[in-house]
């Protein structure tokens, strides 16, 4: 790596938009933006899959990624529920450094050009709503890639269409939404996707889910739901998961799907409905309802959320782009 190569990134991830205005060669003055990537990374024992950070980036291919792993075992939920979590976010940082370092379009208004078989827009823009400082509009051949909008304190809201499939599947619909607080408790990122695709263990059409990490006392805490439907007009509820643990991978988890219903109704909250998990550190399962529950419960008390299938919602683009 050279050293103009190196510091360009270190920029990048420090900043979020050059507040002065830069003069140009003919003397007019522009405002640069230099949109930071999310910071986030999993333990390879939760989750983890084969994505080299260096793999080019083709805007044209929105599904081009990498397979991953599953484990064996009851595990697997968790890692899925990691690696969906990943990926969007992977997919998310590329499209970023992508166009703000490696093309280095940062200025202000909007910016087009021929890229990967296609035409790319990046609009830039000061803005000032809900705490939001600064917005970045990416469309690619007329389409929503990606909108994003921050502030200098690290708070992010972006919207992601084509999000990268799972298990190697046909292509998918999906449109994410990403959040990211870091002046809150526990500094949650949450993500929340919409779309179609193929559920690991039904034939769907369409589904709705939501992601959260959260970081409290050395250890991060993950909650996932998932609703699907089969007509896109009922979803029902499929998956909920809660999960615990450290930078070394040690912890435990519970999760409830749709099989498990004739023995146990949908959870309400962290004191029952929970059918199985496990210790990610022993690599056992627990055994019984009373070990389940009292784990769920110590994660919703640390902070942790449990969106109800029921309130999931499609995720919409609050921009459009022109021709």
């Amino acid at each position: 790596m050279t050293k103009k190569y190196a510091l360009a990134l270190v920029i990048a991830g420090c900043g979020t938009y050059v507040g002065n205005p830069k003069k140009t060669d003919g003397g007019s003055t522009t405002k640069e933006f230099a949109p930071t990537e999310i910071d986030f990374s999993l333990p390879s024992g939760v989750a983890s899959y084969d994505e080299p950070s260096s793999a080019p980036l083709n805007l044209a291919s929105a599904n081009d990624v990498s397979g991953f792993q599953l484990n064996a075992n009851e595990q697997m939920r968790l890692t899925q529920a990691g690696v969906e979590f990943l990926k969007v976010i992977r997919k998310t940082n590329r499209i970023i450094k992508k166009l703000a370092n490696e093309e280095k379009i940062r200025s202000e208004g909007k910016t087009s050009r021929a890229m990967d078989s296609g035409k790319i827009a990046v609009e830039y823009k000061s803005i000032s709503s809900d705490e939001y400082t600064a917005s970045m509009h990416v469309c690619f051949n007329g389409n929503n890639l990606l909108y994003m909008r921050w502030n200098d304190k690290g708070k992010k809201e972006i919207y992601h269409s084509g999000s990268p499939k799972l298990l190697n599947r046909s292509a998918e619909n999906i449109i994410s939404k990403i959040t990211v607080d870091p002046a809150a408790a526990g500094g949650p990122i949450r993500i929340e996707n919409s779309g179609e695709t193929d559920d690991n263990f039904e034939s769907i059409r369409s589904f709705r889910s939501s992601t959260a990490m959260i970081n409290v006392g050395g250890f991060r805490y993950l909650s996932y739901s998932k609703a699907v439907s089969s007509d896109e007009k009922t979803f029902l509820p499929a998956r909920y998961l809660l999960s615990k643990f450290d930078q070394n991978s040690a912890g435990s988890y519970v999760f409830w799907e749709r099989q498990c219903r004739s023995s146990h109704g949908e959870p309400v909250d962290g004191s029952g409905g929970w059918c199985k998990g496990g210790s990610l550190s022993a690599g056992v399962s627990f055994g019984s309802d009373g070990e389940r529950n009292g784990v769920a419960q110590e994660i919703i008390t640390q902070g942790a959320s449990l969106t109800r299938a029921s309130t999931l919602n499609p995720i919409v683009f609050p921009v459009s782009c022109g021709n």
